[in-house]
């Protein structure tokens, strides 16, 4: 099978295991303190169901993830030197929208 079909395959199913386990994020629940990416679910909730503000008040790096997504089905496709400018960039966004979230009590 090509290897963006199995990723693509991957992907889905990770989502689904999400919606149907009814998934939570583990930091959270271990250690009860928020993690950089709590929230993302509720954003792409808010988003799918039309109420955008809502999508950036719950995570505003919702956005991100599509980018994301795509890098990791087509890896291949994509130059070393892209791959890791773009995941460098979102990490470092997602560590800074994280610190300014804690100092601001803006975690939900």
């Amino acid at each position: 099978m090509d290897i963006i079909i199995k990723r693509i395959l991957i992907l889905v199913g990770s989502i689904a295991a999400i919606f149907l386990l009814d998934y939570t994020c583990p930091i959270r629940t271990a250690y009860n303190f928020p993690c950089p990416g709590c929230g993302l679910t509720r954003a792409w909730f808010s988003f799918l169901n039309g109420n955008l503000s809502a999508a950036f008040s719950n995570h505003p790096l919702f956005w991100v993830i599509p980018i994301l997504v795509l890098i990791f089905i087509f890896d291949d496709k994509i130059p070393p030197k892209y791959k890791k400018i773009i995941v460098s960039l979102s990490i470092i966004l997602f560590i800074l929208v994280y610190v300014y979230r804690i100092f601001t009590n803006t975690l939900i």
